[in-house]
């Protein structure tokens, strides 16, 4: 299992955070996916049928601006 944390424009709101999860659990591969303890990114766990960067482009894909 490998381990990724996202920093997403509007993450701090409830509603971005829902949809984001949401789509992160309808792609293969995403084994946990919650908000930071902080608040202010997402914590995502993965297996092999996925990498950081197809987490990336795929909610890049669905509008969202993912900070480095």
């Amino acid at each position: 299992m490998k381990k990724t944390r996202l920093c997403i424009d509007g993450i701090v709101d409830k509603e971005t955070q829902d949809r984001v999860i949401h789509q992160l659990y309808n792609m293969n591969g995403i084994r946990e996916a919650q908000l930071s303890s902080d608040k202010q990114a997402i914590e995502v766990i993965y297996d092999e049928k996925t990498s950081s960067e197809e987490i990336n482009n795929h909610l890049q894909n669905n509008g969202y601006k993912i900070f480095k």
